[in-house]
């Protein structure tokens, strides 16, 4: 992103319109996988929730955490 990002009262993500003080957060932003297709999905077969991520990583730590009741892996 750019300073013509700014949309007078700060920078402004064109894909979720969220916006932010610096354009460093924007870039940061940006840089993340916050917009990123999900393709992970917390698995329904092993009474998952069928929850979509855009990182593996993400996935793994909702699994860990077990908040929504899928089974442990043996």
């Amino acid at each position: 992103a750019t300073s013509l990002s700014f949309n007078g009262k700060g920078f402004e993500c064109f894909l979720c319109h969220r916006e932010f003080e610096a354009l460093r957060g924007l870039n940061d932003h940006l840089a993340s996988a916050v917009h990123d297709d999900k393709i992970y999905m917390c698995p329904k077969q092993w009474e998952g929730c069928g929850k979509e991520f855009s990182a593996l990583s993400v996935l793994c730590h909702h699994v860990e955490s077990q908040k929504c009741g899928i089974r442990r892996f043996n």
